[in-house]
């Protein structure tokens, strides 16, 4: 599990655009690249935006996971990756990081 906190460039930028700017970043840097989905979700009490993409790093199959939000000028981000056929397993372990993360 990967977290990133990050100053926003535009202290008023939205979750939506800023959704979109991280995923276009994903898309560009991960080889075969591809949106599985992207929903409405709940981080530290905060409209969030959950994603689940695919791709390789190498010659490594991998499944990513992240959570997404915006608060007071900083984005958030916490990154759950596995190869696909441990992703299932590993996925409890990782939504219980979520579950606990929070934003002073």
């Amino acid at each position: 599990m990967s977290v990133l906190a990050q100053p926003l460039s535009d202290p008023s930028q939205t979750l939506d655009h800023f959704a979109d700017v991280w995923l276009t970043e994903q898309a560009r840097s991960i080889p075969g690249y591809h949106l599985v989905s992207s929903d409405p979700a709940v981080l530290a009490d905060r409209t969030a935006r959950r994603v689940v993409y695919t791709g390789q790093q190498g010659t490594t199959d991998l499944q990513w996971e992240a959570a997404l939000t915006v608060d007071r000028g900083r984005a958030f981000v916490l990154v759950f990756v596995a190869a696909p056929d441990q992703f299932p397993t590993l996925h409890a372990t990782a939504e219980g990081v979520i579950g606990s993360f929070a934003i002073d």
